[in-house]
């Protein structure tokens, strides 16, 4: 009687193990966290701009704080979408990491979409009442 070889599990075969080093879960990590942090962040620093920027005249500061946090909100779902490429191009089934990825990527289009929906109102409603 024969006895049944053990089974490899898909991040066990040889062309995954490069997918689950400590780097690509951190980075996926930070995929999936950021994007959330980074929209509140937004809120507090445009809250505590608000003040300053509209007694100096400098109302441009609230316009690109909101940008450039959207822009590293943007960086991390292209480097989860990034990541989420070399898990399918290994022919991985969706495990942990693909999931990850996937939610990393839809957070960061999902989060972009409300940092500047909550940016619009200090574009058009006049924030600092010019």
């Amino acid at each position: 009687m024969r006895t049944p070889e053990p089974s490899i599990s898909a991040i066990e075969t040889p062309e995954l193990l490069h997918l689950s080093t400590g780097s690509t879960i951190w980075m996926l990590l930070i995929g999936v966290f950021a994007p959330p942090l980074l929209a509140l962040l937004n809120v507090y620093v445009n809250h505590r701009l608000a003040p300053w920027a509209c007694t100096t005249g400098h109302g441009v500061v609230l316009h690109a704080t909101s940008l450039l946090i959207v822009f590293v909100v943007i960086v991390t779902g292209v480097v989860s979408g990034r990541r989420l490429a070399r898990i399918w191009s290994a022919r991985a089934v969706l495990s942990r990491l693909g999931v990850m990825a996937i939610a990393g990527v839809f957070e960061s289009a999902a989060f972009a979409v409300a940092i500047l929906v909550t940016w619009l109102p200090s574009e058009y409603l006049l924030a600092c009442g010019r």
